[in-house]
């Protein structure tokens, strides 16, 4: 019975040139949208999950573009020292820069 339904789902198939193609091309299309859609969201997801308090770790984001979304993590090397002192709840901060960057 099995094979009666595939024998029949080919035969259409192949009578059909133009709209099987269709068909599995857009099939394919959508699977490689929805899996580099989840890759992305997992890496996303994951950022500085390797830490033992990830929970705790947070990044200060300074909006530049004109939507206000933000656009990059640069900012003076005064905020760290600044929100350490202002807000009771954070207990360290660090700075990161690019190796290349003010001289170096």
């Amino acid at each position: 019975m099995l094979k009666n339904y595939f024998k029949i789902a080919f035969r259409n198939l192949a009578r059909n040139k133009g709209f099987t193609a269709i068909n599995i091309g857009g099939l394919a299309i959508g699977l490689a949208c929805c899996l580099l859609i989840c890759v992305f969201i997992n890496d996303e997801m994951s950022y500085d999950r390797f830490h033992q308090n990830a929970e705790q770790l947070y990044r200060v984001m300074y909006s530049t573009n004109e939507d206000g979304t933000p656009s990059n993590a640069n900012g003076s090397f005064a905020v760290g020292p600044a929100m350490k002192r202002d807000f009771p709840e954070v207990k360290e901060f660090t700075r990161l820069r690019k190796i290349g960057q003010m001289g170096n």
